[in-house]
């Protein structure tokens, strides 16, 4: 721990907050909000994601297991230009297990701040499928 002079009570604070907290790199990675809705033809997913540009978001389905993460870079720093403080998440990250999505109709709309995912259910084939034997 550094040795501060009472002046200094706010930063001898702040490191003792970011020691008990563990801030710093490893807090810079967080988990999103999301809503999960179920609708007459599958799902709709509705995730926060502030802060972050299109370009930086990704999406994956795969093995019904859907995934959103983003990734934001930092500004370059040099010795008159760096943070002081850093509180907003570099990295975030959620998956939810939804079973029976049609992969090929996901679509992705980004406004606002706030990720809307339209999850299709695999159509289902009425009646009996006949299996030939050979």
């Amino acid at each position: 721990m550094r040795n501060y002079l009472l002046s200094n009570d706010y930063a001898l604070m702040d490191d003792l907050f970011n020691q008990f907290f563990k801030v710093g790199e490893e807090s810079r990675v967080s988990s999103l909000k999301a809503d999960v809705i179920k609708t007459q033809n599958g799902f709709e997913v509705e995730v926060e994601i502030p802060g972050f540009k299109k370009e930086e978001i990704n999406v994956s389905y795969e093995k019904d297991l859907l995934t959103v993460w983003a990734e934001r870079k930092l500004a370059e720093q040099s010795e008159e230009n760096s943070y002081v403080r850093l509180e907003r998440a570099v990295k975030v990250k959620r998956s939810f297990m939804i079973k029976g999505i049609d992969e090929e109709k996901i679509t992705a709309k980004y406004e606002n701040g706030v990720l809307l995912l339209t999850l299709p259910l695999k159509e289902r084939v009425e009646g009996v499928k006949k299996v030939y034997i050979e």
